[in-house]
């Protein structure tokens, strides 16, 4: 994905950008830079990826999707987790990787936000791809009869995704939230939870996530 996202920064005349590749777990960077000057963008890192950073000044974290036939129209990123004078050093690359129009990305809360709705997004998407990977097994005629193995699916997406709202909203819970930008209209008009702009859009959607009952075992 690096190098989708350095071709769309350069086509829209990104900000000059260190891009490094995250390395795997095994050997991962467990210390932030020294410096507190330098701006450290994470790419759909992880919950657990985001520990060791989240003190650190100049953290912006993104939710990114990879989907390049789609991406020149709307974007790579749905936004960016980090403090506010983070988030704003950063809005020259934030733009150029968001869809072509104002206010195209969404500052979804303090550090850790990122992390937080890139793994919703991941949680999705594995489920998607279970769910297609059942159908391409089985008759058509099964399908709608069926409801405990589609229910199985979205039990476990639920519960992983509970575990994450419950991690970020632990993360957040100490951490001051000051948008670098209002949520656009339309946005709010869709999700009507939004229009509390004194919560950080991440931690109203974790809330969200949390009050979703959990669906009743099949016997």
């Amino acid at each position: 994905m690096l190098d989708a996202l350095r071709a769309r920064n350069a086509q829209r005349q990104g900000p000059e950008v260190d891009w490094l590749p995250l390395l795997p777990p095994s050997a991962s960077i467990k210390t932030p830079p020294n410096s507190a000057d330098t701006l450290v963008v994470l790419i759909n890192a992880t919950l657990d990826d985001i520990v060791p950073w989240l003190h650190h000044p100049r953290l912006v974290d993104l939710a990114a999707y990879g989907d390049p036939p789609l991406a020149s129209q709307h974007g790579w990123i749905i936004g960016a987790g980090g403090a506010r004078a983070a988030v704003d050093a950063a809005t020259a690359l934030l733009d150029a990787l968001a869809p072509p129009r104002p206010q195209a990305w969404l500052h979804l809360g303090p550090s850790g936000a990122g992390a937080f709705a890139a793994g919703l997004v991941q949680h999705w998407q594995s489920q998607t791809l279970a769910i297609l990977g059942w159908l391409g097994g089985t008759d058509r005629s099964q399908w709608v009869y069926d409801p405990g193995h589609w229910q199985a699916l979205t039990q476990v997406t639920l519960a992983q995704a509970r575990e994450d709202a419950t991690r970020y909203l632990a993360m957040a819970a100490t951490t001051p939230f000051e948008p670098a930008r209002p949520t656009p209209a339309a946005l709010t008009r869709s999700f009507p939870f939004l229009h509390d702009d004194t919560a950080a859009p991440a931690t109203l959607l974790a809330q969200l996530v949390l009050s979703i009952p959990a669906l009743p075992q099949q016997q």
